[in-house]
């Protein structure tokens, strides 16, 4: 079997789409109990609503490294395939360009997280801030990962 950009590196990939499947399964449940709590029994709980937004914010970090990793994240490539000699300028720039966002995401979403590991808990939960927060590094240095892994395959 050869290796394509969907197989390579199956054991974080497989993580990386088991953790979507739950964080979307989380979200859908929690919006199906919430929406029952509310109309059938009519007791709302409108402190766990604050639990899918901040799910989102990993589901959405997850999923743009396992969709970088599959070749499906959205990139501007009209140069690329309407002039192929400048296919490989192109590739470095997005690659080079894309990594250096990231990184600064990364560098900015750690801080956040800092900051917010001080500052306590979500209002109505009481979970730990830094627990939403992590999602920001976290999934910028796995996009940054799935960016340059095939580079460095390519040069072993």
């Amino acid at each position: 079997m050869t290796s394509t950009p969907a197989t390579a590196g199956r054991g974080p990939a497989d993580l990386e789409g088991v953790l979507t499947v739950l964080l979307l399964g989380a979200m859908a449940a929690i919006t199906v109990v919430e929406i029952a709590a509310r109309f059938i029994f009519h007791a709302p709980l409108a402190h766990v609503s604050e639990l899918v937004p901040n799910l989102f914010v990993w589901l959405t970090f997850i999923g743009a490294s396992a969709a970088e990793r599959s070749g499906t994240h959205f990139g501007i490539d009209l140069v690329s395939k309407n002039r192929p000699l400048w296919a490989r300028a192109s590739a470095a720039a997005r690659l080079v360009g894309t990594g250096f966002f990231f990184m600064v995401v990364a560098a900015y979403g750690a801080r956040m997280c800092l900051l917010s590991y001080t500052k306590g808990e979500t209002t109505a939960l009481g979970i730990p801030a830094w627990c939403f927060a992590l999602a920001v590094p976290v999934g910028a240095v796995l996009f940054v990962r799935r960016l340059i892994g095939p580079v460095l395959r390519r040069d072993h």
